[in-house]
């Protein structure tokens, strides 16, 4: 007579998740928490890190990381929300979290974060304000980050963010990303609107001077050649002090077609 089999019993499939910790095989700290994770999560999939794919090769025998020098003061408190989206959860994107989750998706290279976040920055323009290009300078984001939020962002707003900066070693690119815009106002005198904080501004012969602090000033004009009008934009900083003082042109004569 045959013996009857009993099937086994059918467990529910693993789910790995960083809060429980359970089943951990690598330690991530930051200043002052420790994170229990899981090498399969980090490194594997859709979502994967380079940043962990790297630390996670054969060779490297060590079993955690220490990221509390790698990511920025300003954005480790929304490293947990990195975390979420790397175990495939859903994440809500805000005017705060967007920025510094932009700058950790670049620092652990984890290009499907940074660019859920970018895509997000370029479909919602009118959550953008000053503070995020401000913050965003001050993290030093990617460039990709950085021309997201200043498209998305009224010419005006992204003046004020620089004057508000106060000293922007990038300022120039940051201007040039949207001289179009500039190009096609009808007026540059609405450049000079009373609300931003510029030491001085002028205008004369359809050239514009705004002084964003005692060293630094940006210099736009259109002009025309072969009849055909297009914009000078100068970035001019002042270097040295006392008799060795000067003007550095950052950048001279970068001309754009003129708008219709």
């Amino acid at each position: 007579m045959a013996k009857l089999l009993r099937s086994p019993e059918v467990l529910p499939p693993l789910t790995l998740d960083w809060r429980s910790g359970e089943f951990s095989d690598w330690e991530c700290q930051l200043a002052d928490r420790s994170f229990k994770l899981h090498r399969h999560v980090l490194a594997g999939g859709s979502r994967a890190s380079g940043f962990f794919q790297a630390a996670f090769r054969e060779e490297y025998k060590a079993s955690s990381t220490d990221l509390s020098e790698l990511l920025p003061s300003g954005c480790q408190e929304y490293f947990p929300v990195a975390l979420d989206f790397l175990y495939g959860h859903e994440i809500e994107l805000t005017q705060e979290n967007c920025i510094a989750l932009c700058k950790i998706a670049d620092v652990l290279q984890i290009e499907p974060l940074l660019n859920y976040v970018l895509a997000a920055i370029n479909n919602s323009p009118t959550e953008i304000g000053i503070e995020s290009l401000v913050f965003a300078l001050e993290l030093e984001m990617p460039s990709s980050g950085i021309e997201a939020i200043v498209r998305a962002m009224p010419v005006k707003d992204v003046l004020l963010a620089l004057a508000q900066k106060r000293d922007v070693p990038d300022m120039k690119s940051v201007l040039l990303l949207c001289a179009e815009r500039l190009l096609c106002m009808s007026n540059s005198a609405s450049l000079l609107v009373p609300d931003i904080p510029f030491l001085s501004k002028s205008m004369a012969n359809g050239v514009v001077d705004l002084v964003f602090t005692r060293r630094q000033t940006v210099r736009f004009e259109v002009v025309s050649r072969l009849d055909v009008a297009v914009s000078r934009v100068q970035v001019m900083r002042l270097t040295g002090s006392g008799p060795t003082i000067g003007v550095s042109r950052m950048a001279a004569d970068l001309t754009f077609a003129d708008c219709p």
